[in-house]
């Protein structure tokens, strides 16, 4: 059978890149298109590599792209000279032309995997079968194979976002704050990739923010939520479904779906999350199974995961949280003092946002990684006394020995992994086998 892809006949493949999303791609059309011929290029030496592909690794990785198609890894920029005149995809494109279910498509700046995983919950309890896909941590092309007829919620980064714009039933931006622009050319680029979300959706969804305020002019607006706004001032903006907040329960359209006592994770970001899904699948989900839900879900991995409890201490994982406004966001969220633990690689350099709540509430900082030095300087002065690590474990048996039987220690490091770790949940995996270590 031939491969047909964005329209053209496709013999030969490539692969620049060789992680997760593009080794799912891999996988897929060997499985379906056997005939194909593979063609794997790196920049640096990777493990497991497919026995029938031809290997380009290092200087060689950049000759010429003969191959009729070549996926991208997401974090890889398309407009580098050597890219021009090849036919350049990825495994959220070819998911997206191979599809035949629905789609209920996630972006924003902070959030995205939360609000997908509950989207996906909540699908689940209508459409049978619903799988939270995408940059949750399952490759597009994977889904593929899924048994049918199902639902799916998807999680696209602007990295995804930037080159596409997907077909999807509904699709929602849950906010949008700087963020990667290590990687894109200006904020508006980065809004501008998060905006393609709305481009090719049956109905935009938004939950209120600032930005997201702006571009509702330009969308027939299906839903919207807010935390904030009363039922009157959320109603001044054009949609036919409104999610909101009255009397510390959850409304939509009047109606009540359930208490705030009911959501376990009840601070803000987690509650911003939760209405966001809502207003996302709203009229594809079980109101019954709302509850249910909103008691189970206890928080995914790495996002201010209780990893452990020692002398008096609890331990706090949020590996996830890559930028100065992530830690923001976990920040604000306490009640009690802590030592911070921070630190990675920069992706931005607005880490004076934190230096009221760490002098505010924080016993203590600890910086370690690349970026230490660098956020040493933006955000001291401070009363708060901060103490610099270079080694990861050595931070972390310091930071607990601040803390211990004081305070909570929380791991919420401001910064990228890509200093020492592949990705933020490798990161956290390190962090949660240092901490049981400790004694």
């Amino acid at each position: 059978m031939a491969f047909l892809h964005k329209g053209k006949i496709i013999k030969t493949v490539s692969f620049f890149g060789f992680g997760k999303s593009n080794r799912a791609v891999f996988n897929y059309l060997k499985k379906h298109y056997p005939d194909l011929s593979f063609t794997v290029r790196l920049t640096k030496k990777e493990c497991n590599l497919p026995t029938c592909a031809r290997i380009f690794e290092g200087e060689d990785a950049f000759r010429d792209f003969y191959e009729d198609a070549v996926f991208v890894s997401p974090s890889v920029r398309r407009d580098k000279p050597i890219f021009r005149g090849a036919l350049l995809s990825s495994d959220a494109e070819l998911f997206f032309e191979k599809n035949t279910e629905k789609v209920f498509a996630v972006t924003g700046s902070d959030g995205k995997s939360t609000t997908t995983f509950l989207a996906a919950e909540l699908l689940k309890s209508e459409n049978g079968n619903s799988y939270a896909i995408g940059n949750i941590g399952v490759p597009f092309t994977e889904a593929l194979d899924y048994r049918k007829p199902c639902a799916f919620s998807a999680e696209l980064s602007s990295f995804q976002l930037m080159d596409f714009a997907p077909k999807t039933e509904r699709a929602i931006i849950t906010n949008i704050s700087p963020n990667h622009l290590d990687w894109h050319l200006s904020m508006e680029e980065y809004i501008g990739a998060k905006e393609n979300v709305l481009k090719n959706t049956r109905e935009p969804v938004f939950f209120l923010d600032g930005i997201n305020q702006a571009l509702l002019k330009k969308y027939p607006t299906k839903a919207l939520a807010s935390l904030l706004l009363s039922e009157k001032e959320i109603r001044k903006y054009a949609a036919d479904i409104y999610v909101y907040v009255k009397d510390g329960s959850v409304y939509a359209n009047g109606e009540k779906l359930l208490s705030l006592s009911d959501v376990t994770r009840r601070e803000e970001y987690n509650l911003k999350n939760f209405l966001s899904a809502i207003a996302l699948c709203y009229g594809s989900f079980d109101k019954r199974e709302l509850k249910r839900i909103a008691k189970s879900f206890s928080g995914l991995p790495h996002r201010f995961e209780l990893v452990r409890e020692l002398d008096g201490t609890k331990i706090f994982n949020s590996s996830i949280d890559s930028s100065p406004q992530r830690t923001l966001a976990t920040l604000s969220a306490q009640k009690k003092p802590y030592v911070l633990l921070m630190g990675g690689r920069t992706k931005m350099k607005n880490y004076e946002i934190l230096r009221d709540i760490i002098e505010k509430n924080a016993h203590a900082l600890v910086l370690t990684g690349e970026n230490r030095l660098e956020i040493y300087d933006k955000i001291t002065p401070v009363s708060t006394p901060v103490f610099v690590e270079e080694n990861f474990k050595s931070a972390v048996e310091r930071t607990f020995s601040l803390s211990k039987g004081k305070c909570d220690f929380i791991f919420s490091p401001a910064s990228v992994s890509f200093d020492a770790f592949e990705n933020f949940e490798q990161r956290g995996e390190a962090f949660s086998a240092a901490v049981k270590l400790l004694k």
